[in-house]
């Protein structure tokens, strides 16, 4: 495995020190600074979100596309009521939705489709299901349109929403006047939103945690991002040192 020993990492996604996507690139020897552009609150109405949680029991599956949304529906599931099967994108989502008394049966860990396929592969009758996505405002997974394509009928409740954080802008820019970096990581198409309204310029390699924050970075005009090949933070880390050990290391 290479190291990142000597390299520095921009992170933006929200996380404290001991984030899952800023420890696995300091267990590879990394420096990261991490600069939080977004601040997630609750949805602006909750009642959507509780009464989806109270009739939980009424859907064939459960999809989880984050920890954030197994954290904001857990807040409103009844511990005795019926559960439906749970299907979660990423290893880090399936560990966060298994800690919550949510266990996976399903884990996506390379695409929307695969996801899918595997799904129909458990549950034959998959077009005949009812699925509930708890989602971030204005999210797009493109786990949603496979299902679905494939029949199945889903039910998209809002999560938990994201907000620039105005400090942040300011914090990232001087992180941009204050150190080189070797690559920036980014989590999420609102991370990348955010990190386009500070309207400053890149000049080293960008990775997405996905294809939808990939998708997002050209939108934006910053080009292509390199993916790893399942949407997870320690294979993303594991990327970033695959690529950046393929060219000298900076001298100090």
């Amino acid at each position: 495995m290479r190291s990142l020993r000597g390299r520095t990492v921009l992170v933006t996604r929200e996380e404290g020190e001991d984030g899952k996507l800023t420890a696995a690139l300091r267990a590879l020897g990394a420096r990261v600074v991490h600069v939080s552009l977004l601040e997630t609150l609750p949805p602006e109405d909750e009642e959507p979100l509780m009464r989806e949680a109270g009739r939980l029991g009424s859907y064939d599956w459960l999809l989880f596309t984050s920890a954030r949304a197994v954290e904001s529906l857990s807040r409103f599931v009844r511990e005795n009521g019926r559960r439906p099967r749970v299907a979660a994108v990423g290893q880090g989502t399936a560990s966060s939705a298994r800690e919550a008394g949510f266990p996976p049966e399903v884990v996506g860990t390379e695409g929307a489709l695969a996801l899918v396929r595997e799904m129909t592969r458990v549950d034959p009758h998959l077009a005949e299901r009812s699925v509930l996505a708890p989602l971030a405002e204005r999210a797009q997974p493109d786990g949603i349109r496979a299902l679905r394509e494939a029949g199945a009928r889903v039910q998209v409740v809002t999560a938990y929403r994201t907000k620039l954080r105005e400090e942040g802008l300011s914090e990232l820019r001087e992180a941009l006047r204050r150190d080189t970096f070797d690559a920036v990581a980014f989590a999420s198409p609102s991370a990348v939103e955010a990190f386009a309204s500070a309207r400053v310029a890149l000049s080293c390699p960008l990775f997405a945690i996905g294809g939808t924050t990939a998708q997002a970075l050209e939108d934006h005009g910053f080009g292509e991002a390199f993916l790893p090949d399942r949407p997870d933070f320690a294979e993303l880390a594991e990327l970033i040192a695959r690529e950046l050990g393929s060219h000298p290391e900076r001298e100090a």
